[in-house]
């Protein structure tokens, strides 16, 4: 049954695992636009900063809803249409905003834009991981990486289109995507294994057997992933309030999103020889108060704390995916699914309340509020039992399984 679901090709693919890792940096390049173009949709459209963090949230909501329901698709189809058709929808619509006539086509485009990226995830992940064969947690690592990198390239693409051409012609950043799926088309491989049949009943008691510890797993990863969108789609808003340009406040954008991406790789490389466990409860704890050195700060010294804040906030997303593959073994992609979608989702919401906070105390005061989340986390993990706790008898007949699917 549970090898049946992740049955893989025989030997390890590096020039497949590299294209769709190439596709997954290519679809988040387009992903991250939103960010660096707000300054100016807020002048064009006359928002106030509740308003752009609605939209932020709005494309989380699509995004973040859109990866489970796609991926229990894509599971059960066995084709390539959803990594093929999923970055063309993305790169179109995200290309048209500055086409937009009023907020409520640009609501619109947004969440179309964000239908694709949520088309794309579920099955990249599954193959990035059947092309890596018995190296699935290495070459899955690698697969996001390439995702992180492309949405801390996306600021300056969007940004240096944006000053030069002007938003109207943002659609010139289309085209690059038909490339790229051409080369899925010719080289990436169908997704192997027969098709899942579970239900989500069967999910349902999975999760209830999963207990409280994975729900406080799951909820580190919403207040983590909550404070990164946030910073990732204000950052540029907070230093234009600094007084610097869009390029210069673009990448810093970069930067953050840069050493969030190393970070990612330490965290999963790390938490292998330490323990998930460990490795989260300690990202938390340094979060805090080099989060609130990077608030205030100035100079490059500032740079530094960002940098720094973006490598280890970042540094724990494989970890929560790789324990809660371990938790849920026998469905090791919809576990991958709930902490990249619905908590990112959930965790979203803070790009609201520093929309809204944003509007009375500026956008530094609304992140000086916000800041409460990592605490919490840390908290949170703080009260993770041991990893051993964590491996539940009735799961051992798939322990190799919840193995082969780290990440």
């Amino acid at each position: 049954m549970a090898s049946q679901q992740i049955q893989q090709s025989e030997h390890f693919n590096a020039p497949k695992l590299a294209l769709v890792t190439f596709s997954h940096f290519s679809i988040d390049t387009y992903s991250s636009f939103l960010g660096p173009l707000l300054p100016l949709l807020l002048v064009k459209f006359h928002l106030s900063l509740a308003l752009a963090g609605v939209l932020v949230t709005l494309y989380a909501l699509m995004s973040g809803l859109g990866q489970p329901v796609f991926g229990f698709l894509a599971d059960r189809s066995r084709s390539r249409i959803f990594i093929l058709a999923g970055p063309i929808i993305a790169a179109l619509f995200i290309s048209q905003i500055g086409r937009a006539w009023n907020y409520g086509s640009l609501v619109a485009i947004m969440m179309l834009s964000a239908a694709g990226a949520a088309i794309f995830h579920p099955q990249a992940a599954a193959i990035a991981g059947q092309v890596s064969s018995g190296r699935r947690g290495f070459g899955v690592s690698i697969f996001m990486m390439g995702g992180r990198f492309g949405y801390a390239t996306g600021p300056l693409v969007a940004a240096f289109v944006a000053s030069r051409y002007g938003l109207e012609r943002l659609y010139y950043i289309f085209f690059p995507i038909l490339l790229v799926v051409g080369l899925l088309f010719l080289y990436c491989p169908t997704p192997s294994g027969p098709r899942r049949t579970g239900s989500f009943q069967d999910l349902t008691q999975s999760l209830r057997m999963a207990g409280k510890p994975l729900f406080y797993v799951w909820l580190i990863e919403a207040l983590r992933s909550g404070l990164m969108s946030a910073l990732a789609s204000f950052l540029p808003l907070l230093y234009t309030q600094k007084g610097f340009g869009l390029v210069q406040a673009g990448a810093t954008s970069t930067i953050f999103l840069a050493s969030g991406a190393v970070g990612s790789m330490l965290g999963g490389y790390t938490s292998d020889r330490w323990g998930r466990r460990r490795v989260i409860l300690t990202a938390m704890s340094l979060s805090i108060p080099i989060f609130y050195l990077f608030l205030h700060t100035s100079g490059p010294l500032s740079f530094v704390f960002l940098g720094l804040t973006g490598l280890v906030l970042l540094s724990t997303l494989a970890v929560t995916i790789a324990l809660a593959q371990e938790m849920l073994p026998a469905s090791a992609g919809m576990a991958s699914s709930f902490m990249l979608g619905v908590a990112w989702l959930v965790g979203s919401l803070l790009s609201t309340l520093v929309g809204v906070l944003g509007d009375y105390l500026g956008i530094a005061g609304a992140f000086n509020v916000v800041g409460f989340a990592i605490p919490v986390a840390a908290f949170l993990a703080w009260r993770l039992p041991e990893e051993s706790r964590l491996r539940r008898p009735h799961l051992a007949p798939v322990e190799a399984v919840a193995r082969s699917t780290e990440i």
